[in-house]
């Protein structure tokens, strides 16, 4: 930038002074200018280690890891641009008297639901039963009071059991086979008294029902009811005052 000699545009000579200031001012704003753009990191045309700013990409990427959590196999959960993650899943099934295994693809990145796609289930001894399910999603909905809401459903099911121990955790005899395209659950349990209601439906054709005790943690049984007919799907647990002599093991 060419400075022009203030004393060119003043018209009195008692402004001489004043514009002198003001020019030797510009003259160190330049300086300043030049000496920054001087100590400016020269960044070569192609080069690529560096940011524009000058700051090498290993040293970005070392202060962006202090800023969020790290993305790495081990920790998927901090890379959003992931997929669903899908797990094969092979659950050993002991009981008492029974043995089993199922066979699932899982989601073990949703914490807040269990799901599972193409499982397949077998289980022989005091309870036999062989199944296979297309897709299933069970998850808790929320509290009210003592209530605890949960939903369940299924997609491409199919099952045949007969044996002692209930879906419902209960021990007593179960009996059933059934199809159905999909089915949808919805259960209230009382945190309180221990007791139960589930209600549902399904399109498919099924026949089966169980019958049992569950033990509650005060020592006390919980009788438990379920029936499915057709479509409709019912099952309760209500508390008694039996003494819990039934041991259960899911």
């Amino acid at each position: 930038m060419n400075s022009i000699d203030p004393r060119r545009l003043v018209g009195h000579e008692g402004d001489v002074e004043e514009a002198a200031r003001e020019y030797e001012a510009s003259k160190s704003a330049d300086a300043a200018k030049k000496k920054a753009s001087d100590e400016a990191p020269k960044i070569a045309e192609g080069d690529k280690s560096k940011t524009a700013s000058g700051v090498s990409y290993a040293e970005y990427a070392k202060n962006a890891q202090k800023s969020s959590p790290a993305c790495t196999s081990d920790h998927r959960e901090n890379c959003p641009n992931d997929g669903p993650t899908t797990k094969l899943t092979v659950t050993r099934i002991d009981q008492k008297g029974a043995t089993g295994v199922e066979v699932a693809l899982t989601r073990p990145d949703r914490k807040d639901a269990d799901i599972k796609y193409l499982a397949i289930r077998g289980e022989v001894g005091s309870q036999n039963e062989v199944g296979v399910t297309v897709a299933s999603k069970q998850q808790t909905l929320g509290q009210t009071g003592d209530i605890t809401w949960k939903a369940s459903g299924e997609v491409g099911h199919a099952d045949a059991h007969l044996g002692v121990h209930n879906s419902d955790g209960s021990t007593g005899v179960n009996a059933g086979v059934g199809a159905a395209a999909g089915s949808f659950n919805i259960t209230a349990e009382d945190k309180k008294s221990g007791g139960k209601l589930t209600v549902g439906v399904e399109a498919g054709v099924s026949a089966g029902g169980s019958f049992g005790f569950k033990d509650r943690a005060d020592g006390k049984a919980d009788a438990c009811l379920q029936a499915s007919i057709g479509p409709v799907q019912i099952g309760f647990c209500t508390p008694t005052s039996l003494p819990g002599i039934v041991h259960h093991k899911k």
